[in-house]
């Protein structure tokens, strides 16, 4: 099972936040609360999928393309979301940086050694 990136996900989430709350307080409380949302609920992704899209059915014809693309980044990737459940199995959302991480380290002690 391939675990999206949190950090991934928390960077859409910042972006359309500046879309759907209009003071900078507004998105920080909104950013908190959709992070906290979808790293500890147990269907945080999908009630934060739910929320994107009543706002932009709320807007009707013209839709911001951070919305729109936060939308379908999220349908794409649901099924990597389950980061409550991950943490319960002892999983890491951070798996993939953590290897990226190791096999740069790697490579710098191979060039590190010549």
């Amino acid at each position: 099972m391939h675990i999206l990136d949190f950090f991934h996900a928390t960077e859409y989430l910042a972006d359309v936040s500046t879309v759907l709350k209009k003071t900078e307080k507004d998105r920080k409380e909104w950013l908190e609360s959709a992070c906290h949302d979808l790293k500890h609920k147990t269907r945080g992704a999908q009630f934060i999928l739910r929320e994107l899209k009543s706002f932009k059915q709320a807007l009707g014809g013209s839709v911001p393309e951070i919305l729109s693309k936060t939308i379908t980044y999220f349908e794409n990737n649901l099924h990597r979301m389950k980061y409550a459940q991950y943490q319960k199995e002892g999983k890491s959302a951070r798996s993939r940086t953590r290897k990226l991480e190791q096999q740069t380290a790697k490579i710098a002690r191979v060039f590190n050694t010549y």
